[in-house]
């Protein structure tokens, strides 16, 4: 059967939790072995190194190609449902609560990501975001000029992170945003960290700024934001002002040369 990753993740943290193991190969292998002592005779027993070798290098491999539903054999997830005393995996899966919070709804849409060039030029860079709600998770998609990045978006106390893996998987970026409890917020305001191209951790400011263009339309711009008023409809005043100190937009690591506390005076 076809089920989300989610949900098989679920599925196996509980169980490895309940035969207290540890969610590795050996743990696995201990696991399996647990549950067939356990379950009753009528759901079929889990093979030694099904749980290793089937669902967690299944789940992994999904993960890594961004896949949403992994194929499993629902004989086997039933019998994982029932030591954890359900009926079978349907039962497990209904009573579960929604992965998608209320407020995903309020994000979903196009956006247009905001940052100030890492150069000090007086530029900000413009990308194209995407913001949807897909099988029970909620995933942000970021078209840069030479790489498109996606992740999976998750909640915690008012505020939105995500983790974004450029697709030959060579990149990664993580982000931040405040939501609260906006209904439809028309700018979201965070920060970033990840890797310059030259090989450089870098972290800083940025804004999502709401668009109602179709996203395969978009473009990623590069604005001098004392000639905003070239787009007025994106970079605002008060945009360009929020940008306007290099300083405060950016935080770069001074360059290392021994590795130890000389590093820190320059």
């Amino acid at each position: 059967m076809n089920i989300t990753v989610e949900i098989v993740e679920l599925l196996l943290h509980k169980s490895v939790k309940k035969a207290g193991q540890t969610p590795d190969r050996i743990g696995l292998l201990e696991t399996a072995g647990i549950i067939n002592s356990s379950i009753p005779s009528n759901y079929r027993p889990i093979g030694s190194r099904y749980l290793y070798d089937t669902v967690f290098l299944r789940v992994q491999r999904a993960r890594y190609q961004q896949a949403e539903t992994v194929n499993l054999e629902q004989a086997m997830l039933d019998s994982l449902a029932a030591y954890l005393g359900f009926h079978g995996v349907d039962e497990f899966r209904s009573t579960q609560q929604p992965l998608i919070p209320p407020e995903a709804r309020a994000i979903e849409g196009n956006w247009y990501s905001i940052v100030r060039c890492n150069s000090g030029k007086e530029r900000v860079l413009v990308s194209p975001v995407k913001i949807e709600v897909r099988n029970s998770a909620t995933f942000l998609e970021l078209s840069g000029p030479h790489r498109t990045y996606q992740g999976k978006i998750r909640w915690t106390a008012g505020s939105v992170s995500c983790f974004l893996t450029s697709k030959d998987g060579i990149k990664v970026i993580h982000l931040a945003f405040r939501l609260g409890v906006a209904k439809r917020p028309s700018v979201l305001s965070g920060v970033f960290s990840g890797i310059s191209s030259s090989g450089i951790p870098i972290a800083g400011k940025e804004l999502l700024v709401r668009s109602a263009e179709d996203y395969t339309e978009m473009k990623n711009l590069r604005v001098n934001i004392n000639q905003s008023d070239s787009i007025p409809n994106l970079i605002t005043p008060e945009i360009a002002q929020y940008f306007s100190d290099f300083e405060k937009s950016y935080i770069k690591i001074d360059s290392a040369s021994t590795f130890d506390a000389d590093d820190l005076v320059q």
